[in-house]
């Protein structure tokens, strides 16, 4: 069966990763100006992330142990929103060669080297948090006890009985010389499905094309215009920055087709465990990752071409 989205599903538009901010926790550590300004600068690098979140931390509770009652300057759970650091510093997992053919791409220094980053980010930087649940790092914001929190722009429509004002800005790049910002859309999104017994394709795509394009001109406007940024956000600056989420998505055969074989999810396998060796990771996990991806070039190297 072919599974198709596109807008005629709204959590397709609303199921992409950015950070939201507290601007009066981030006016208190002297964070809040010039935030925007070092995103659209093209400057919002995950070492200019890991210098504002470094040592902001409050043990709330006193019993002397870091604990999900506490302060942070950054929250986060440690499952898709650990992933999607994987393709906002600026990865693919499938991607075209040289010659524009499709290849796995994924264990190389670069990978190595986001992991053990990302390990450090998490461990060694006092200041952040790794929770237990999909919506940990949200609840820790909500309650004002956490400048930044890794999270879907959906989300913000939970958070509209929130006192402090927040802002959203996207996931930080690898570099400045990274080109753009990037974000992946969560699986977690309606997706259209075309049985393979179907015997007129052709009917059915233009049909699913007419349905996407009068959902993207009449009703993902009033979704968007209304609950994410009337509802959802709560300056103009953030508006800006929520049409840079939305315009950076990216789509990765590797996730889309993971099966859970893939190499999708070792972000969240391995980081949430401070544990930085991807190479002996990749060593157990290569023949039935390249198995599975295998059968995705594959399917798509040669469909149509009977």
């Amino acid at each position: 069966s072919f599974l198709l989205t596109g807008s005629i599903s709204r959590y397709f538009h609303g199921s992409r990763y950015c950070v939201f901010m507290n601007k009066r926790l981030a006016a208190d550590y002297d964070m809040n100006e010039g935030i925007y300004d070092m995103v659209l600068d093209g400057k919002f690098t995950i070492d200019a992330y890991i210098g504002m979140v470094r040592g902001k931390y409050n043990d709330l509770n006193g019993n002397s142990e870091v604990d999900d009652e506490d302060f942070f300057g950054m929250t986060s759970d440690g499952r898709s929103n650990m992933v999607t650091y994987y393709w906002s510093l600026g990865n693919k997992i499938i991607a075209p060669d040289a010659s524009g053919a499709l290849v796995v791409d994924y264990f190389n220094e670069k990978t190595v080297n986001c992991v053990e980053k990302l390990c450090s980010m998490f461990f060694d930087t006092n200041g952040l948090y790794i929770g237990d649940g999909w919506w940990y790092g949200m609840g820790a914001f909500m309650e004002n006890r956490a400048i930044f929190a890794n999270g879907c722009i959906n989300y913000g429509n939970r958070l509209r009985d929130m006192n402090d004002d927040y802002g959203v800005i996207p996931y930080p790049k690898w570099d400045e010389a990274q080109s753009r910002y990037v974000t992946m859309v969560d699986g977690a999104h309606g997706v259209l499905c075309v049985p393979v017994t179907n015997a007129d394709l052709e009917t059915v795509g233009l049909l699913t094309e007419a349905l996407n394009a009068d959902s993207y001109k009449r009703i993902i406007p009033v979704y968007y215009e209304i609950t994410l940024k009337d509802k959802g956000a709560r300056d103009e600056e953030s508006l800006a920055m929520l049409d840079m989420v939305v315009d950076s998505r990216v789509f990765d055969l590797g996730y889309v087709y993971d099966g859970w074989s893939g190499a999708s999810f070792f972000f969240q396998d391995l980081i949430p465990k401070n544990n930085n060796n991807l190479a002996s990771y990749w060593q157990k996990k290569e023949k039935a990752v390249n198995k599975q991806y295998q059968k995705v070039i594959d399917f798509f190297t040669n469909y149509g071409q009977e």
